[in-house]
């Protein structure tokens, strides 16, 4: 589905950096939905709820944490090419 960024020597190392945050986003938010449906299976008395609620919580943070990277990345990049652009 996703172009292989890892096979790509001509990317930049910022734009393989950015690449991998994003494949990390994306993991951690799957791993959120399944979680999250796995929830709206289980009885709401359920022990398991609590455990699974802190999964779901812990890995969204890593998925905002991956995007907030992503954001820097970007900045950085749009940097490096518009100074590059307007030198």
């Amino acid at each position: 589905m996703f172009a292989n960024f890892q096979d790509s020597t001509s990317a930049s190392p910022e734009y393989r950096e950015f690449m991998e945050e994003y494949d990390k986003m994306r993991t951690y938010s799957a791993q959120v939905s399944h979680i999250i449906v796995l929830i709206k299976t289980l009885d709401k008395e359920s022990p398991q709820l609590i455990p699974l609620y802190i999964q779901a919580v812990e890995a969204h943070l890593c998925a905002i944490n991956a995007c907030r990277r992503m954001v820097t990345i970007y900045e950085q990049i749009f940097e490096k090419y518009w100074n590059n652009f307007h030198a």
